[in-house]
């Protein structure tokens, strides 16, 4: 293997790292715009611009319409025009939810209790696929449609659905967390996918206070909205705060474990955030078996 620069490429910079992430043994000849990781000769990529890595190359979608939005000064989120997950999402959502309010067993089989949810541990997801009605749903699914694809486009598909999942679980987890104190909400019905919205109101804030931005409209209208559900019957702070939690937090892991890390492949990076999400998936699958196990031991010492 040569390694002499190819016809066209040429160092960057004057100073090149002197190996290559992918072939250890062959010294860097140039560095990848977008990740900033040294590339040999068989690695590199040229552009119209400057050379790229290979990793770089294959995601074209992630990490990049969202931040370019930005930096052309729109502040406000914009509905992207290739959001897939996010139409699959309302769609999927409203069908659904619709089928569910003409056929009521539906919707018992879906929504969430958590005392029904220990034998049914399903209910913990699908409580987000049904609604109290056609306003509640009408509500969600307009804001899923407004503040979806800003996120969508800047995290990538599949880390978008990640936030979007392990909030509505973690809405869930909170209600039974919260029901440790209040017993008498453990008898309760939760619907709603207002845990996995609200986890991406918190995932924008993440995102936002990472890049520097100024995050004082966000924070207000998060504020604003939680708020809200103390002062309105049959509304579930409880799911509102753990979707904030947790989505803020899967946010945070996934766009920090995404940065560009000398001699760190974006594949591996990749794996990487599927254990950390998987990992958060774990952590709530603890907290409601402990949980259930509490409220289990009180129940016997009662007795």
């Amino acid at each position: 293997m040569s390694s002499s620069p190819r016809f066209g490429q040429m160092r960057e910079g004057g100073q090149v790292p002197q190996n290559c992430p992918r072939h250890p043994h062959a010294p860097a000849v140039s560095v990848c715009k977008r990740c900033g990781r040294p590339t040999c000769v068989d690695c590199t990529v040229r552009t119209e611009v400057a050379n790229v890595c290979p990793d770089c190359l294959s995601q074209r979608s992630s990490f990049r319409s969202y931040q370019d939005s930005l930096e052309r000064g729109r502040t406000r989120p914009k509905v992207a025009k290739d959001a897939s997950v996010t139409k699959v999402l309302i769609v999927v959502t409203t069908v659904v939810s619709l089928l569910a309010m003409f056929y009521r067993p539906l919707m018992g089989a879906l929504a969430f209790s958590p005392l029904v949810a220990y034998a049914q541990p399903w209910r913990f997801l699908t409580v987000g696929l049904v609604h109290a009605g056609f306003f509640h749903l009408g509500l969600n699914m307009l804001s899923l449609y407004l503040f979806g694809p800003a996120l969508e486009r800047y995290l990538g598909r599949w880390r978008f659905v990640a936030v979007y999942l392990v909030s509505i679980i973690g809405g869930s987890v909170m209600v039974l967390l919260v029901g440790l104190a209040l017993p008498g909400q453990l008898l309760g019905w939760t619907v709603g996918a207002s845990g996995g919205l609200f986890g991406l109101f918190a995932g924008l804030l993440v995102v936002e206070r990472l890049r520097g931005s100024d995050t004082t409209t966000l924070l207000i209208f998060l504020a604003i909205n939680f708020g809200y559900g103390f002062f309105v019957s049959n509304v579930s702070w409880q799911g509102h705060l753990g979707g904030i939690v947790f989505g803020a937090l899967a946010t945070w892991v996934i766009v920090n474990l995404a940065r560009p890390k000398p001699g760190v492949t974006a594949r591996k990076q990749q794996r990487t955030q599927v254990l950390a999400v998987s990992g958060i998936v774990a952590l709530e699958v603890v907290l409601a078996l402990l949980s259930y196990w509490l409220l289990l031991s009180s129940a016997i010492s009662v007795f």
